[in-house]
């Protein structure tokens, strides 16, 4: 009996850590920057920090790597409550300016 209280223990919180991660549309603005392994994240502008990873929702992960070094607007649904954050692209927007060479670089 007390293995399937384990059971059902181990399962309630997987379920409850699923239900913390919730997402909301929105966009945001940064620099797209590779990332070993390969993975994208989205960066600050100004304060060079990571916003977001990203995840594409209609394209293929390699279409971040058009984009790198131009200022982006991404659409999309961003998550809250996990670590990191993640977002799950749907559209990217080329913006005027370039990124500055310290936000392209990888960390």
């Amino acid at each position: 009996m007390s293995g399937l209280m384990a059971l059902v223990v181990g399962c309630s919180m997987v379920l409850s850590a699923q239900q913390t991660t919730s997402y909301r549309t929105t966009s945001i603005s940064g620099c797209i920057v590779e990332q070993p392994g390969p993975k994208y994240v989205l960066r600050d502008v100004k304060q060079l920090k990571v916003i977001a990873e990203l995840e594409p929702v209609v394209f293929s992960v390699e279409t971040f790597a058009k984009y790198l070094g131009r200022q982006v607007r991404l659409q999309g649904r961003l998550s809250s409550g996990n670590e990191p954050v993640v977002m799950r692209v749907r559209a990217i927007k080329t913006l005027s300016g370039f990124c500055p060479p310290a936000a392209a670089a990888r960390p």
